[in-house]
Formats: structure tokens, C-alpha cells, sequence
């Protein structure tokens, strides 16, 4: 016989005495009841779970993926991805050639639908192993094309402020009376 406690059973000498050093029947009862219902709720089941119950258990706190992507024609799915990665590819808003011209994001925005397609080319072994010197993985590899894009952003603001600057009536004016001063020497 094993020595060994089981959960939720009272041992020999847990078992309640009166004052006269009888057994109080109504507290072994009582202990006797723990005893069957901590047993009974050991041996339950483990309680099924429904399936739009588990949906929204497993999207709790999850990000919420805005864009389409595919990736090489193949889309991916929004399940093995994680909040970083979601994250980084809703920062994705332009198209570009990235990596030295190997791998190549098209952006598309289609009103309420944005699509980003990654193309590059993986058919062969020397190629993937090339790819593999840029990036580690797929977070990696969104991280460095979100700065690129950051920094390109950067790039074009300051030159629309440029233009801006250039094409102002005042800027105009300014130009126009310069050019008349100069024909009038």
C-alpha cells in the first residue's frame, strides 16, 4: 500500500475527537464531503472550450493586421505572425527596391484595401543563402525596410517643403523682380 498522501484526503490522524475521545460524526462527515468533492473535481474533464469562445481567448491583445501582404504571390497569414511583426507591416506605405535591388515591395492602396506585395527571388538554394545575409528573419527583415521607408519619407517632406518654398507667391514675386532688376542693367 503506498505511503502516499492523496489531495483533498484527511490522514489518520487529521480525524476530528470529541471531549470524551469519541469521533465527532458530524465533523468526519464534513471532512468526509471535502474528501468526495475535491475527488469528483479531480476527476472532471478538462471543460471544452467553443470555438469562437477560443477565438477571442487567443485575439485578446492581439494587433490587428490593416494590410494584405503577400509574400512571393503567396499571402500570409495574420496567425503566425506577431504583434512586432503586424506592427512593422502596418508601418509599410510606400513600394521600393530594397537590399540592393533584391527584394522589391510594391504598395498598393485601393481606398478602404492596402496591399503590400515582398517579391525577390528564392528558387534556388545560392539565392536563398544571399537573402540570408541581409536579414535574419521575417521581423528583421521589416524592420530594416520600415527604416529605409522612414528615411525616404523624411527625404521627400523635406523636398515638398522645398518646392513649397520655391513655388510661394512671395517666392515668385521675389524671383520676377530680381529678373527685372538684372534686364534693367
Amino acid at each position: 500500500m503506498s505511503t502516499e498522501q492523496t489531495p483533498g484526503v484527511p490522514e489518520v490522524k487529521d480525524i476530528p475527537y470529541d471531549a470524551k475521545g469519541n469521533i465527532d460524526m458530524k465533523a468526519l462527515g464534513e471532512m468526509i464531503a471535502a474528501a468526495v468533492v475535491a475527488g469528483v473535481n479531480a476527476a472532471q474533464p478538462a471543460k471544452t472550450v467553443k470555438f469562437g469562445e477560443y477565438l477571442r481567448r487567443i485575439n485578446k491583445g492581439r494587433s490587428v493586421l490593416k494590410v494584405t501582404a503577400f509574400q512571393n504571390d503567396r499571402q500570409i497569414d495574420a496567425g503566425v505572425l506577431t504583434n512586432d511583426e503586424i506592427n512593422l507591416l502596418n508601418q509599410i506605405n510606400r513600394g521600393g527596391r530594397y537590399f540592393d535591388r533584391k527584394v522589391e515591395v510594391i504598395f498598393q492602396n485601393n481606398g478602404n484595401d492596402q496591399i503590400v506585395y515582398f517579391r525577390y527571388d528564392n528558387k534556388s538554394p545560392d539565392n536563398r543563402f544571399e537573402l540570408r545575409g541581409y536579414y535574419n528573419n521575417f521581423k528583421h527583415f521589416l524592420e530594416q525596410i520600415v527604416a529605409w521607408q522612414a528615411e525616404e519619407n523624411e527625404k521627400d517632406e523635406a523636398q515638398r517643403e522645398a518646392i513649397a518654398q520655391l513655388t510661394s507667391p512671395a517666392a515668385r514675386k521675389g524671383h520676377f523682380r530680381k529678373g527685372a532688376e538684372k534686364a534693367a542693367e
